[in-house]
């Protein structure tokens, strides 16, 4: 009987002292902070690293942009042109298009890879034949600058590598696909294929000595 009666005050003291222990747990707030942080951390950052790529993104775009438009000046103007030297230099592939004047150029942001440029320059009858459809840089480029008085369309794609690879998922399409966040699966990777392109027309340069339209 004494064995019983011990038993059950031992018990009630111990409940007693489990509800003042929970009690105390409940109104305890140390740690909330971190835990709350912990839950918002990943999406904060992820948020975070995803504004500040497509803020690189545009930057280089606009760079890109403006290299190109500048160089655009070079054949308009017919300066080292198929046809046309200047010093005994012409611009008769992409390849010197891109070395000789497109890596010189100060517009062109010095962290952008210009050994990594894709040209493609297509000599036009006229604006109303211009045509700017079609993946021209998979391996279809061309490099025409065209003679006095033609239109010429230029176009330079810089592949920016996607430096936040594990927040896209690919669509799993062909190998030159485009994904579900407008990026391209091209050169081994998922880039940002940023394209500038400039319509113009040639000034009235060496008419005599220049190819034709």
């Amino acid at each position: 009987m004494l064995r019983q009666t011990a038993a059950r005050i031992s018990h009630r003291l111990l409940s007693r002292r489990l509800r003042r222990i929970l009690k105390r747990f409940r109104k305890d707030t140390d740690g909330v902070t971190a835990v709350e942080f912990a839950f918002i951390a990943v999406p904060f950052f992820s948020l975070l690293l995803v504004i500040f790529e497509s803020a690189l993104t545009f930057f280089t775009q606009q760079g890109l942009e403006a290299a190109t438009a500048e160089a655009a000046r070079v054949i308009m103007t017919g300066q080292r042109v198929s046809g046309m030297p200047i010093n005994g230099t012409t611009l008769s592939s992409s390849d010197a298009f891109r070395t000789q004047v497109m890596c010189t150029l100060r517009s062109l942001p010095s962290f952008i890879d210009c050994t990594k440029l894709i040209i493609d320059a297509r000599n036009q009858s006229g604006f109303a034949g211009v045509n700017l459809s079609g993946s021209f840089y998979t391996g279809n480029t061309v490099f025409q600058t065209g003679g006095a008085n033609c239109v010429v369309v230029l176009r330079v794609v810089y592949p920016m590598p996607v430096f936040l690879n594990f927040l896209t998922t690919a669509d799993g399409i062909s190998p030159t696909g485009v994904n579900r966040t407008g990026q391209t699966n091209y050169g081994g990777g998922w880039k940002h294929m940023l394209l500038a392109t400039q319509v113009f027309r040639n000034e009235p340069f060496g008419a005599s000595t220049a190819p034709s339209c």
